[in-house]
């Protein structure tokens, strides 16, 4: 139904040789000033060999994580601009790869975001309090 009435729709794909960017992404911090060359290089000698020993499940559930909190921010982001959206988690990921022309071998699909302008309200929802579901120590 969103597809159909929806401005956009936006896969979200979480990359699971993420990694091969922390080389570009520390070297850019350096450049900029963000980070001394001997904090990079430890996090490169750390990070990189962490993430290469990874299982196929162990990269999936981070990229999975990291991915949905940009998700999340594209949402933040869009109300801002007067946009509502609809987070999907139930679609058929099979055939995406082919239908969008990326590696799945390399690419797990996360969600589809629908985007647009709401021709009418959504409905009331409810969740727990977060006293119910929330613990300190």
């Amino acid at each position: 139904r969103q597809n159909d009435s929806s401005a956009a729709m936006i896969l979200i794909l979480g990359d699971l040789q993420c990694y091969e960017c922390g080389e570009q992404i520390y070297n850019e911090a350096v450049a900029m000033g963000l980070m001394p060359e001997e904090v990079r290089d430890k996090q490169l000698a750390t990070m990189l060999p962490y993430y290469q020993n990874l299982s196929k499940e162990e990269m999936t559930r981070i990229v999975t994580i990291d991915a949905s909190l940009v998700a999340m921010q594209l949402m933040l982001v869009a109300r801002k601009h007067g946009y509502d959206t609809n987070p999907i988690g139930g679609f058929e990921a099979e055939g995406l790869p082919d239908a969008l022309d990326y590696n799945k071998e390399r690419y797990v699909p996360v969600m589809i975001l629908a985007i647009g302008k709401a021709k009418e309200a959504g409905f009331p929802s409810y969740r727990l309090p977060a006293t119910e579901i929330t613990r300190f120590e």
